[in-house]
């Protein structure tokens, strides 16, 4: 997390995460997989994959509004997406 001398390769990456090990998802209970940059593995996971993550009220927004649709038992469409990826309602702000 600091500036470290990149000429000299002591700080290169040291290996690859398994295939079997990587963080995935398949047949999901919801149906869906919804991400925004937050962490996708727990804190016990074994391998550093980053230092940095977003919060996660954005993927929880992301789901309030699939759930919405869902619940419907509507077909999603573009403009459904791009409303999604528009939306500006912030669940951080709601909390605070």
């Amino acid at each position: 997390m600091v500036p470290v001398p990149g000429w000299d390769g002591s700080h290169d990456w040291s290996g690859w995460i398994p295939f079997e090990e990587l963080p995935r998802s398949f047949n999901t209970a919801e149906g869906y997989l919804a991400t925004a940059s937050q962490r996708p593995v727990g804190p016990d996971y074994s391998y550093l994959i980053a230092n940095f993550w977003e919060p996660p009220y954005r993927a929880y927004r992301i789901k309030e509004l699939l759930e919405e649709k869902i619940a419907q038992g509507q077909k999603f469409s573009l403009e459904d997406m791009t409303r999604i990826q528009m939306d500006r309602s912030s669940t951080q702000a709601l909390e605070v």
